[in-house]
C-alpha cells in the first residue's frame, strides 16, 4: 500500500450475520527512496581511482546504504546526500557498475539502476614512432629519432 492511515477490519461468522468487534491498526508507509538519474566521471590517470558516480534526486541530507556491482562483484558503503540530495561514490577505477540502489534509514529499498556505467582509462598517447642510425660500428655512437604523429 502507499498510504498511511487507520485499517479496520471486521470478522464476521459464517452464516454473515453476527459481526465481530471492528479492530484497527494505525499503518505508517514510509517513503521509498528514488534514483532519478545517474552520472560518471573516468578516472583522470591510467590506473588511477579518480573516478567517481553521482546518483541524483534523493532527498537532501539524508543517509543512505548505497549498494552496487562492480563486474558482477557486490559492495555497498554507507553515504550521505548532498543539499541538492547527490550522492558521490568516489574513488572508482575502471570497470563496469551496475545494479545500483539506496536504502534509506527506514529501510526503504530505492529503484534499481541497471546500468552498466562504464569507467575507463584516459586515452593512452599514440605510439612514438622510432628510428636509429643503426646498423654502427662498433664504437660508434647511438642516436634515435623519436617522433609523435
Amino acid at each position: 500500500t502507499s498510504a498511511s492511515g487507520d485499517y479496520f477490519v471486521t470478522a464476521y461468522d459464517t452464516l454473515g450475520n453476527c459481526p465481530s468487534q471492528t479492530a484497527m491498526q494505525n499503518v505508517t508507509v514510509n517513503p521509498s527512496p528514488v534514483i532519478t538519474s545517474v552520472s560518471t566521471n573516468n578516472p583522470t590517470t591510467c590506473g588511477g581511482t579518480e573516478g567517481y558516480i553521482v546518483l541524483n534526486g534523493l532527498l537532501p541530507n539524508n543517509t543512505y546504504e548505497v549498494h552496487y556491482q562492480k563486474n558482477s562483484s557486490a559492495y555497498y558503503l554507507t553515504l550521505t546526500s548532498d543539499g541538492s540530495g547527490n550522492i558521490t561514490i568516489t574513488n572508482l577505477n575502471v570497470g563496469a557498475y551496475s545494479s545500483i540502489y539506496v536504502i534509506s534509514s527506514l529501510s526503504c529499498s530505492s529503484n534499481i539502476m541497471a546500468g552498466p556505467f562504464t569507467l575507463v582509462d584516459p586515452p593512452k598517447p599514440a605510439t612514438p614512432n622510432l628510428s636509429s642510425n643503426a646498423p654502427l660500428c662498433s664504437g660508434s655512437s647511438l642516436n634515435f629519432a623519436v617522433s609523435i604523429t
